[in-house]
């Protein structure tokens, strides 16, 4: 049964994966979706000497945002909010593409800053927290970057950014880091994942928040395809289904053995794997690179799983707006 409106609109234009949801927002900002629309565009994959974004990942960008248009249309959303993020911050013809994208589909494209999309990608996960527990460590792992929130629980129950940290890598940028063969393959991930924790050791020497989150005293969410793909397998599902992942906890020592297994694999084999697929097959070991990294520094035994993040956080805040707006009406 379709819920009554109003709806909203989100889309997030990723480095690898533009990505649309259009749904209404319960008052503890619980997303029903009405529709939802997912293209591979790899907008990060060819960029050029100059750092430009490939004309052709453009074109089909701007045809896939031409689709969610549409769709947007067709539900008549009350609003909606469409934002881009690492690859176009990078990008050197970034207004090339948001006039194109304005020009072919009719929307409007915010080039989002860091501290902006790791607010969303908290706010997104934010119905997932435990009541009870005040602090929260929320970290992305994308296409171009990686975002470590901390967020904190004020009186009045709203989640607050207290800080963040945005890391320049992620699945897409880090794809040419692992070699093929097993063992150059275990070798070079080794060696991958040690530098990332130096990186990541820059947040922690900031918020110093280790053994706090040893304690429980913090509770770690994670909000990307790395850790919905590691949920999956653990679940033992033929195919992924967010129904049965989202809010899950998985358990690090698990994913750790999964992890040892497909790093075992060549990408043929991992491709068959539904919980992974063909288009995934290359970027979810650099993934896992990230995620080993971040519980390393902050060891804890469960992540709760969140397949949202910033398409949801941006509907939470269009239906808050909305309800602000009537509020002051009526």
């Amino acid at each position: 049964m379709i819920p009554d409106g109003p709806y909203f609109a989100a889309i997030d234009v990723g480095t690898n994966n533009l990505r649309l949801l259009v749904a209404s927002i319960d008052d503890h900002g619980e997303p029903t979706v009405i529709d939802a629309f997912s293209r591979t565009v790899r907008l990060g994959a060819h960029l050029d000497a100059a750092g430009d974004i490939d004309p052709k990942a453009v074109e089909k960008a701007a045809n896939a945002l031409r689709i969610c248009a549409g769709k947007i249309n067709r539900a008549g959303v009350a609003s909606y909010r469409a934002v881009a993020t690492e690859i176009c911050r990078r990008a050197g013809n970034q207004l090339h593409f948001i006039n194109r994208v304005r020009q072919q589909a009719r929307l409007k494209v915010e080039v989002i800053s860091c501290e902006e999309e790791a607010r969303l990608a908290m706010l997104g996960v934010s119905p997932l927290m435990d009541d009870h527990i005040t602090d929260c460590l929320v970290f992305d792992i994308g296409g171009g970057s990686s975002e470590i929130v901390w967020g904190q629980r004020q009186p009045n129950g709203e989640l607050a950014l207290v800080d963040q940290i945005s890391l320049p890598f992620g699945v897409v940028t880090l794809i040419d880091r692992i070699d093929e063969g097993e063992e150059k393959r275990r070798q070079t991930y080794q060696i991958l994942k040690t530098e990332l924790q130096v990186a990541l050791m820059e947040a922690e020497q900031r918020w110093k928040l280790r053994d706090r989150v040893a304690a429980g005293q913090v509770q770690v969410l994670g909000a990307s395809g790395t850790v919905t793909t590691l949920a999956g397998i653990l679940l033992g599902l033929n195919k992924y289904r967010r129904d049965q992942v989202d809010g899950t906890d998985l358990e690090t020592g698990k994913a750790g053995a999964i992890i040892d297994k497909l790093l075992g694999q060549d990408p043929e084999t991992r491709a068959k794997n539904g919980c992974i697929g063909r288009q995934r097959c290359e970027l979810v070991l650099p993934g896992c690179a990230v995620f080993e990294a971040i519980i390393a520094i902050w060891p804890v035994d469960k992540v709760r799983v969140a397949d949202r993040g910033v398409r949801e956080g941006i509907l939470i805040d269009l239906a808050k707006q909305h309800a602000d707006k009537a509020a002051i009406a009526s």
